[in-house]
């Protein structure tokens, strides 16, 4: 009964981060080459959004592969070196790449707001002033949105 649980635990381990990378290459892929193909618009815009898809996709994949690689890695050691030396360290890898799928919650969002020109101007006018120009953003404190009204320059 042990072995068919830890057989499960294997399986869902792999296909929550398999399945959802392949469904974001193939999406990304889709949209990318979507945008190239688009000739109407502000060309500035295009580039900026396949880079943040692009992105988004870079960082699920250091994020979650390297730690994918070393899982299996780890089970591959266990079946076929019984050397305890060699499982402790294929499990320290693991352990220490799995940090890196905790970093995907921080990047992405992180990836979103810098990708932004709103949210880069109204954070480095609130944190670092001295890098913009002209009148700082104001924020409303009832939306937390930036008035329409005034604009100022990032260096």
């Amino acid at each position: 009964m042990s072995s068919v649980v830890d057989s499960l635990r294997e399986v869902v381990f792999f296909t929550q981060i398999l399945i959802p990378f392949v469904i974001l290459v193939y999406c990304t892929a889709r949209i990318v080459n979507r945008l190239q193909k688009k000739t109407v618009g502000d060309t500035t815009k295009v580039k900026r959004t396949v880079f943040l898809v692009s992105s988004v996709m870079v960082v699920f994949s250091v994020c979650f592969l390297p730690c994918t690689i070393a899982r299996m890695l780890l089970l591959i050691v266990r079946v076929r070196d019984k050397s305890d030396r060699l499982q402790d360290g294929a499990a320290v890898a693991f352990d220490g790449l799995m940090v890196l799928s905790y970093m995907d919650c921080l990047l992405v969002p992180l990836v979103y707001c810098f990708c932004s020109t709103k949210f880069k101007g109204l954070y480095l006018s609130n944190y670092f002033p001295f890098l913009v120009r002209g009148d700082p953003l104001p924020i409303e404190s009832s939306t937390g949105n930036t008035p329409k009204t005034q604009h100022s320059n990032v260096i």
